[in-house]
C-alpha cells in the first residue's frame, strides 16, 4: 500500500499531468472553427431554461436535454464568445480527466494516472471533441464518472454505491441517447469479469430501478423525437435502418472503421494496438491483483467493445459517427496508462516511451483535424484590414445561412455590417469594396466581379479557392482621384495610397491612366523631400504594376488602370518630423519632362509626418 506522502506526491503529479493536458487544449483551441451543428446549439439556447427544454420537446431537435441546459447557463453568465463556449467543454473534461488518472492509479500504480494523461496530449479524436460546442464534452465527462461509478460499485458491493451508479447511468441517457451502448458495456463488463452472484444482481436490479425512474419523466419526449426522427429520415428519403440518423452517419465499412483507429490513434493504430495488448497480457498474469486485472478488462471494454457495439448495430441503423464514440479516448488513456506502469522496464525507459508518444501524436495532430471554412479568420482579417466609409458586397457568399450568418455577426465588424449589401449597383458607390462569396465560379458571382473589376481593380485576396474551400474576401478598390490629373495631356495620375509611413521610409500606390496610346517609353520619378525641397531619397523607373510587373508607358490600354507600388527607403532613418513627396513625369532620353495643365513640370503630393 502506498504511503501517505507517496499517494500525494501521486496527486500532485496527476495535477501537473492534468494541467499539461489543459494547456495543451486552451493554447490550440484557436486551431478549431466552428461548425453548423455549433451554430444550432446557440439557437438552441437563445432564450431561458425553459425555452430551451421547449426546444427539445418541440422537436426543434432530437437530442437529449443536459447538455442543452448546462450550455444555457453557461452563456448566461459567461456569455456566448466562441472561445468562452469551447473553454465550458474543457472545464467538463478535466474532472473526466482527474478520474481517469485516479483509476489507473489507483489499479495500476502512481505512475499509470500520469501515462494515462500524457497519452491524450495530441490525440486529435480528444482534442475535437473536448472542445466541441456540443454536447461531446459532456459526453466524456458523464462516461467517465459512470465508468468510475460502475468500478466503485463492483468494488464495494453495497446498495448505495450501486444507487450511486444507477443515478448515473440516468444520467448518461439526459445527457445522450446512443450513451446507452455504454451501459450495454457496462453489462458485459459486469457478466464476463465478475460473473455476479446473486446479491451482485439484486443489487443491479436497483441500479436499473433508479436509472429507469430517473429517466422516467423525459422517456416520453425520448419516444416522440425518435419517432419523429424516423419519420422526418422514411420522408426525406435518408433512413439508414430502423433508427438513427442516416444522413449525419457514417456506415460500418473497412474504410471507415480504419479511419476511426486512425482518428482514435493519430495514425499509430499499430502502437496503441501493441500498448493495449501488452497491458491485458501484463494484467492477466498470474498473481496480479484483481483490482487492476478488471481495470484493464474495464478500458479495454471502453475503448475497444462499445465502440465496436456502435459499429455493430450501425449495419442496421444509423447510430456511427466518430464524435459519438470519442469518449473511447479515455478508455484507451487507461490502457495505454496501465501497460506503461506495469512494463518489466526501467520506470525512465517507461519516461522516455511516453515522450515518443506524445511525440508522435504531435506530430500526426495537424492532420487529425478537420478541413473547414476559417470564417472566423476571414472576417476578422477583413474588420482589420478595413477603412472607414468601406463597403461589404455579399455574393453568394451564404450570408442567409444561419450559420454563416452567426460568423458574421461575430467576426465582421459592426461598422462593416452596417455598410453590407447585397446590390452591385449600392456597393460601388463606395471607393473600396470587399467583395465576399464562397461561390466564386458561379456565372452570377462572376457576372458581377467583372463589371466591378474595371473601376475598382482587385488590391488584396483574404481567403483561398481550391479542392479544400472555396471562401474569398477581395478588396476592390476605386482610385482616389475621380478625374485624373494629366501629364501633357494624355497621361492621366488618378492619386496615390499610402501602404506604409515610418523612419525607415514610405510605401505607395500610384494610380496611372492614359487617354490614348503613348508611343514612347516614359519614366516615373517618386521623390522624398524635405519641407524646403532638398532631397532625401528617390525611385526611378516604369510602372511596377502590382509591385510585381514593369510596364512601360508604350504597353499601356487607353482607359485600363494600373497601380504603380513605390517604395522610398531612408538610410540612415528619418529623424521624426514634416516631409514632402513630389512627382515628376520624363522622357529618359533627353530628361524633358511632361507638363502638367498650369505649365508646371513637378506633381507636390501632399506633406507627410513622420512620427
Amino acid at each position: 500500500m502506498n504511503s501517505g506522502r507517496g499517494l500525494g506526491t501521486g496527486v500532485v503529479w496527476s495535477a501537473a499531468a492534468i494541467l499539461i493536458a489543459a494547456a495543451f487544449l486552451i493554447l490550440s483551441i484557436d486551431r478549431l472553427h466552428m461548425h453548423p451543428d455549433e451554430e444550432l446549439s446557440y439557437r438552441a439556447t437563445a432564450g431561458g431554461v425553459i425555452d430551451t427544454l421547449r426546444w427539445q420537446i418541440d422537436l426543434e431537435d432530437n437530442q437529449a436535454p443536459l447538455w442543452f441546459l448546462t450550455f444555457n447557463l453557461w452563456r448566461a453568465f459567461i456569455g456566448d464568445a466562441e472561445f468562452t463556449s469551447r473553454a465550458l467543454g474543457m472545464l467538463l473534461v478535466l474532472p473526466a480527466l482527474a478520474l481517469i488518472a485516479r483509476m489507473a492509479r489507483t489499479a495500476f500504480g502512481e505512475p499509470a494516472g500520469i501515462f494515462a494523461l500524457l497519452a491524450l496530449v495530441g490525440n486529435g479524436l480528444f482534442f475535437q471533441y473536448a472542445l466541441d460546442i456540443r454536447m461531446y464534452p459532456l459526453v466524456m465527462l458523464v462516461s467517465a464518472v459512470s465508468t468510475f461509478l460502475l468500478w466503485r460499485w463492483l468494488r464495494l458491493r453495497t446498495v448505495r454505491a450501486a444507487l450511486w451508479y444507477g443515478l448515473s447511468a440516468a444520467i448518461l441517457l439526459y445527457t445522450h441517447y446512443l450513451l446507452v451502448f455504454l451501459l450495454v458495456g457496462h453489462g458485459l463488463f459486469v457478466l464476463l469479469a465478475r460473473r455476479p452472484d446473486a446479491r451482485l444482481l439484486r443489487q443491479g436490479v436497483v441500479a436499473a430501478v433508479v436509472m429507469t425512474l430517473a429517466f422516467l419523466p423525459w422517456l416520453p419526449v425520448a419516444v416522440t423525437q425518435v419517432n419523429h426522427l424516423r419519420a422526418v429520415e422514411a420522408e426525406t428519403g435518408t433512413a439508414r435502418g430502423g433508427i438513427g440518423i442516416g444522413v449525419s452517419t457514417l456506415p460500418t465499412s473497412p474504410e471507415n472503421v480504419q479511419a476511426l483507429l486512425d482518428f482514435a490513434t493519430n495514425s499509430q493504430p499499430l502502437l496503441y494496438g501493441a500498448l493495449l495488448a501488452l497491458g491485458a497480457a501484463l494484467a492477466m498474469r498470474r498473481g496480479f491483483h484483481r483490482r487492476g486485472r478488471d481495470m484493464m478488462f474495464l478500458a479495454l471494454i471502453w475503448a475497444l467493445v462499445v465502440p465496436a457495439i456502435y459499429l455493430l448495430v450501425n449495419t442496421r441503423a444509423g447510430v456511427y459517427a466518430p464524435r459519438y464514440v470519442s469518449f473511447l479516448t479515455l478508455g484507451l488513456a487507461v490502457g495505454v496508462g496501465g501497460a506503461l506502469a506495469l512494463a518489466s522496464i526501467p520506470r525512465i525507459l517507461c519516461w522516455g516511451a511516453i515522450l515518443c508518444l506524445i511525440i508522435l501524436n504531435l506530430n500526426g495532430f495537424q492532420a487529425t483535424l478537420p478541413v473547414r471554412i476559417p470564417y472566423r479568420d476571414l472576417f476578422q482579417a477583413v474588420s482589420a484590414a478595413s477603412l472607414p466609409d468601406d463597403a461589404v458586397l455579399f455574393v453568394r457568399a451564404g450570408e442567409g445561412d444561419g450559420f454563416v450568418r452567426w460568423q458574421i455577426d461575430h467576426y465582421l465588424s459592426a461598422d462593416l455590417r452596417a455598410r453590407a449589401t447585397a446590390d452591385p449597383a449600392q456597393a460601388q458607390e463606395s471607393r473600396r469594396v470587399w467583395l465576399i462569396t464562397g461561390g466564386w465560379f458561379d456565372e452570377e458571382t462572376r457576372a458581377v466581379f467583372e463589371a466591378l473589376e474595371p473601376e475598382h481593380p482587385v488590391q488584396r485576396v483574404i481567403g483561398q479557392c481550391d479542392r479544400a474551400w472555396c471562401y474569398l474576401a477581395q478588396l476592390m478598390e476605386a482610385p482616389p482621384l475621380d478625374q485624373p490629373v494629366l501629364f501633357n495631356g494624355d497621361l492621366g495620375f488618378r492619386g496615390m495610397d499610402f501602404d506604409q509611413t515610418s523612419r525607415d521610409g514610405v510605401s505607395v500606390r500610384l494610380w496611372w491612366v492614359t487617354e490614348r496610346s503613348i508611343p514612347r517609353d516614359l519614366s516615373f520619378s517618386l521623390r522624398l523631400l524635405t519641407v524646403d525641397g532638398a532631397m532625401l531619397a528617390q525611385q526611378d523607373g516604369a510602372i511596377l504594376h502590382y509591385g510585381q510587373e514593369h510596364i512601360e508607358t508604350s504597353a499601356m490600354q487607353p482607359g485600363a488602370l494600373y497601380i504603380d507600388h513605390r517604395a522610398l527607403a531612408s538610410s540612415p532613418p528619418l529623424p521624426p518630423g514634416e516631409y514632402a513627396l513630389a512627382l515628376v513625369v520624363y522622357q529618359s532620353w533627353d530628361g524633358v519632362r511632361w507638363t502638367l495643365p498650369d505649365g508646371s513640370d513637378t506633381l507636390n503630393l501632399g506633406a507627410i509626418r513622420i512620427e
